[in-house]
């Protein structure tokens, strides 16, 4: 039993020591090109978060919210006065695709939607 539970500690510290390792050294790409907009995360790849590609024709809107909001993958631990954001692209389906988070200013978070918005001619 013991050795079960040192097993179990061992690998709950590696996944965590990873996810530090992920949070602290990736970089997010976002490419734009005719196959599609990309999202990698280099260069570990997060947890929770692979590599994504949307086909232009399948993207309707690009927009921020906050970080509270459901679909944004963060927990409200409190109520914080400046609120993080993440960038989400709205597919044809409806479906919710979260390409960045934890966005501390939201003048960024706008100036980044505008910018992605008129390289995909939103």
């Amino acid at each position: 039993m013991e050795i079960l539970n040192a097993g179990a500690l061992l690998v709950i510290g590696m996944l965590l020591i990873y996810r530090a390792l992920a949070m602290t050294f990736d970089q997010t790409e976002i490419t734009i090109n005719p196959r599609g907009l990309s999202i990698r995360h280099n260069p570990l790849p997060y947890p929770g978060a692979p590599g994504l590609v949307i086909p232009l024709s399948q993207i309707k809107y690009i927009g921020w919210r906050s970080a509270f909001d459901r679909g944004c993958f963060r927990a409200a631990i409190n109520n914080e006065p400046d609120q993080p954001v993440c960038i989400t692209v709205i597919d044809q389906d409806n479906v919710s695709h979260v390409i960045l988070t934890d966005i501390a200013d939201q003048k960024y978070a706008e100036t980044m939607v505008k910018e992605l918005g008129g390289f995909l001619h939103l």
